[in-house]
């Protein structure tokens, strides 16, 4: 990141008792690595051993304790575990503070990020603040040179990326209020929503009211992938702009569109791809090309359709290479759902790769789907990992280290570790059983993906029917609430129940299967 420090800008970061070794050596190498004698940094330290124990009441503590004229500093940094709101603290003493990082390795990101001007939260970490507000910066930085093919509505299709347009499907359930939500979800990460329907669907009346109010509450561009030609009539009536997989089989579809036909946009596919290789993929797509330009068509997108890994997929990924070569000024879309859809693998890994791909072959689109459980949340990934290559794109690197990346099941670094003094060291080998087990008050914890809960039902006495349903999002505070309504004082069912907390909020996180006392690998 280029620095561009105020002149005398003076910062205070605030850390806990232990890590403020580790701290003081992060910002004296982050020091050097400026060079400025225009930015100063001091630290002080709370009491508390580590930030998780401190809250604003400490921060105020430290600036009428210790902090000599706290106004003197322009910006005071806390840790970004420090629990609650910090705004009426600094509001209170007239000073700007922005909460930190949740981790020590990351606090030069946060100085990067103050130090050019950036407002971070005084209610979230810095580090997921950055994460959110850092999502357009580098698509923007394209968008002045990008090489315009056409336009859909006032997005611009450009004929090769960057940028790369990401363009997200649904298949409809027939539940108006499920597919509006399941919508509006992904048009937060999408350029281009396509709403979808079954090989053998019906019904252009359901379709019609769907993309009329998509239409008034979704401000994205629209598609329609139906084999059905009323829906497809329905679906462009209401707003669609864009038609998917356009071949000579359903080349009737233009003459039931009629007048509509030309100001429309298609994605078109080859009916046949000889055996498959690349370079058949791409001749019969140029043929379909020319045969829809003469019929009309203006404004059409290439898919050579990937299949699945083993089935040709790479022959796919490289027919856009060549594609790119023949018809420059042509878009072509990288359908990547149907390469991480059908591999048993996390999909996470599969869609960063993709989109580098994407963009090295030069594809204009590429589309996402979240049709199985294990890739729901593909479009939030897909939107990250694009910034992430965007990124790298500008920087001409690799795309590492770019202020992005797509780590959910794993860390980049391993957490910092911090010598702490001592007595007796007592290592844990063999399983511990607990002491005892209560039988009339008991918990069940189950986790609801829809509306992103964890539940906690508490039984006491009665086996059949609960107490009370307890739900939440925070595991620490539902075991707070849980632990109040239960009376349960015994320190191990209190042990218990954080535990399987701690295991359904990760479930939460991650999208993985929780079941209760269910431990894997004896875990």
């Amino acid at each position: 990141m280029i620095i561009l420090i105020e002149k005398g800008m003076k910062i205070l970061v605030i850390t806990a008792k232990i890590p403020e070794k580790l701290i003081r050596e992060i910002i004296a190498s982050y020091m050097r690595s400026v060079n400025s004698q225009e930015l100063v940094i001091d630290v002080i330290s709370s009491d508390k051993p580590v930030a998780a124990l401190m809250n604003k009441y400490d921060l105020e503590k430290i600036l009428v304790n210790y902090v000599n004229n706290p106004t003197k500093y322009d910006l005071i940094i806390t840790p970004g575990l420090l629990i609650g709101d910090i705004s009426d603290v600094c509001d209170k003493y007239g000073i700007k503070c922005f909460k930190g990082s949740r981790f020590a390795g990351d606090l030069p990101r946060v100085l990067d990020a103050v130090v050019n001007g950036v407002e971070l939260s005084t209610k979230e970490p810095a580090d997921k603040f950055i994460d959110k507000i850092s999502i357009d910066p580098a698509t923007e930085a394209f968008l002045d040179k990008v090489s315009e093919a056409f336009r859909l509505r006032d997005l611009v299709i450009p004929s090769r990326s960057p940028p790369l347009l990401i363009a997200s499907e649904i298949v409809v359930s027939g539940d108006l209020n499920k597919d509006l939500e399941r919508i509006n979800k992904i048009s937060r990460y999408s350029d281009i929503v396509i709403i979808g329907t079954d090989i053998d669907s019906d019904k252009p009346e359901y379709i019609r009211d769907l993309f009329r109010e998509v239409s008034s509450e979704v401000n994205k561009v629209l598609a329609i992938d139906s084999l059905n030609i009323k829906e497809i009539k329905s679906a462009v009536y209401e707003g669609a702009s864009l038609i998917m997989n356009l071949s000579r089989t359903f080349e009737y579809w233009l003459d039931e569109l009629g007048s509509l036909m030309k100001d429309l946009g298609y994605v078109v596919v080859p009916d046949y791809v000889g055996e498959g290789t690349a370079e058949e993929r791409a001749k019969y797509c140029v043929e379909e090309y020319e045969y829809f330009r003469s019929r009309g068509l203006e404004k059409i997108i290439l898919d050579p359709v990937a299949p699945p890994p083993l089935f040709g997929s790479i022959e796919a990924l490289y027919a856009i290479s060549i594609l790119k070569k023949r018809l420059e000024k042509v878009p072509v879309l990288l359908g990547a759902a149907n390469i991480y859809e059908l591999i048993d693998a996390d999909p996470i890994g599969s869609i960063a790769l993709l989109t580098a791909i994407a963009v090295e072959t030069g594809a204009s689109i590429i589309l996402a789907t979240e049709e199985s459980w294990k890739t729901r949340g593909s479009s939030e990934y897909l939107r990250r990992s694009v910034d992430m290559v965007h990124r790298a794109y500008l920087r001409k690197s690799p795309p590492i280290d770019v202020g992005v990346d797509l780590f959910v099941a794993k860390s980049k670094k391993r957490s910092d570790y911090v010598e702490i003094i001592y007595g007796k060291d007592i290592v844990v080998e063999d399983y511990i059983p607990p002491r005892k087990i209560d039988r009339d008050r008991f918990f069940v914890i189950q986790v609801d993906y829809d509306n992103e809960l964890i539940e906690v039902y508490i039984f006491s006495g009665d086996k059949e029917k609960a107490l009370y349903r307890v739900r939440g999002r925070d595991p620490r505070s539902l075991g707070r609430k849980v632990l109040e309504l239960s009376g349960v004082d015994d320190p191990e069912h209190a042990f218990y129940l954080g535990v399987e907390l701690a295991r359904a909020y990760e479930a939460l996180r991650s999208g993985r299967a929780y079941i209760q006392d269910h431990y894997e690998n004896n875990l």
